[in-house]
């Protein structure tokens, strides 16, 4: 699967959780979408007009960097900047928040010696806003919304299992994870035995129709590239 495909796939995953609902995004790859709208293939172009609709208090996008674009001649949606999110979370009729914390991972290189060392530990990984955008998701949550995070899995440099779920457990008392692994996978199909026209089979009545035999063990080795938490939702999504 392309990395652009990545984003399309998180969110018809969880398409039972945001569809009809308002909602407030925070995702670097959304505005990357909305930035590259006019090249996108029409089931992204679709599946992104359906996220984030124009106009209305429907959605709401934290933007990381500069406003982003639209394409398709389509009006924007809500923009507010990405460091308003305290402001916004606490005063939006929101029924929904996805966020993504991709953009809030430290440095190595800004960390110090001591820091470098010690990865395994969160505070060490993720900046500081990450944990405040958590606190005031963890209202909202104990308000009755739903909130989904988000982060790369290991595959992709993020963090690996235990940590996020370490990470989702500060902050809400329970949660459900899911991991999306990009796989390619070889199918092996047996069709059967051919014989040419001057060879009679005679056992070919007696074996039937030909059973169709499928072999996964061709596929890589599933790697989590992204890790989803799902809080606060009465029906957890079928995908």
């Amino acid at each position: 699967m392309l990395h652009a495909d990545r984003w399309a796939a998180r969110y018809g995953f969880l398409r039972e959780l945001w569809a009809g609902r308002s909602r407030v995004l925070a995702d670097p790859a959304l505005e990357a979408a909305l930035r590259g709208a006019k090249t996108l293939p029409p089931p992204f172009a679709a599946l992104l007009a359906e996220l984030l609709p124009g106009g209305g208090n429907q959605a709401w996008l934290l933007a990381h960097e500069a406003r982003p674009g639209t394409g398709r001649g389509r009006t924007g949606p809500r923009v507010a900047e990405f460091d308003a999110f305290e402001e916004l979370l606490a005063e939006a009729p929101w029924q929904v928040a996805i966020v993504d914390l991709a953009r809030h991972f430290v440095d190595a290189a800004n960390l110090s010696r001591f820091a470098a060392r010690a990865q395994s530990r969160l505070e060490n990984r993720l900046e500081t806003r990450a944990f405040r955008l958590l606190t005031a998701l963890a209202e909202g949550a104990e308000a009755g919304r739903v909130v989904v995070v988000t982060a790369p899995g290991e595959a992709a440099g993020g963090l690996e299992l235990g940590l996020f779920q370490e990470l989702v457990t500060q902050h809400f008392p329970r949660a459900r994870i899911y991991a999306l692994a990009l796989t390619r996978a070889a199918s092996v199909i047996d069709c059967g035995e051919v014989t040419s026209d001057e060879v009679e089979d005679e056992e070919a009545d007696e074996r039937g129709p030909v059973p169709l035999a499928f072999d996964n063990s061709l596929g890589e080795d599933a790697g989590f590239e992204c890790l989803i938490a799902v809080v606060g939702a009465r029906d957890v999504p079928a995908g």
